[in-house]
């Protein structure tokens, strides 16, 4: 059976585990570059345009919602240590 991509991310970060965590807020925008295959671009496009929103807005969810699932896939201590170095390094992303 294949390992989701969450799953993979996951192992890089350390031990499996079901346990979940709330998310990090968003005190502002920061813009990012994000390079992607072209049948995903075209997946991400035809998504947005069924949903009827802009493929920023569209990307912005899946990204979550991929952060979402990794975190969930990971062990609750790594979790603590990711939230409070992003916590630590957030004024790099706030001008």
């Amino acid at each position: 059976m294949a390992q989701s991509a969450a799953s993979r991310a996951a192992t890089l970060l350390g031990r499996r585990t079901d346990d979940d965590d709330a998310d990090i807020g968003n005190p502002g925008l920061f813009a990012m570059s994000v390079r992607l295959p072209s049948p995903t671009a075209s997946l991400v496009a035809a998504m947005a345009d069924q949903a009827g929103c802009s493929r920023n807005e569209l990307l912005n969810l899946i990204v979550q919602a991929g952060i979402d699932a990794i975190l969930s896939a990971t062990d609750p201590e790594t979790v603590d240590d990711l939230r409070h170095e992003a916590e630590a390094n957030i004024s790099d992303f706030i001008s």
